[in-house]
């Protein structure tokens, strides 16, 4: 999928406000809502842990620590996340949101 898509998603099923900054790291955009919670969208069937998600986690929890007192960070994702990756980045202090938009995965 293309950054544009994944902030599409974002816009059209209310993970971000009115008002949000959108940015991008690398090919994964970001969202910084009103409140200062980092957002990252992602229309992905699946995710897994792996050393690129750990390098992208270390990233967001760098942006949430700008963003002023609010330094929550949400991961929502269309698909599903694999169990590893959600007891990763919850122990990171990441709130996690899966299964978005009903897909193939059941």
């Amino acid at each position: 999928r293309r950054p544009g898509d994944s902030i599409q998603f974002m816009l059209q099923h209310s993970v971000c406000t009115v008002g949000i900054d959108a940015k991008a790291d690398g090919d994964f955009p970001i969202c910084v809502a009103k409140d200062g919670t980092i957002i990252v969208a992602l229309q992905w069937d699946y995710a897994a842990w792996t050393a690129g998600a750990a390098g992208f986690a270390s990233n967001v929890q760098k942006l949430a620590a700008q963003a002023g007192k609010n330094k929550n960070a949400l991961v929502a994702l269309s698909g599903q996340v694999s169990s590893r990756l959600r007891e990763e980045l919850e122990k990171r202090g990441f709130m996690v949101r899966d299964r978005l938009v009903p897909g193939p995965l059941k």
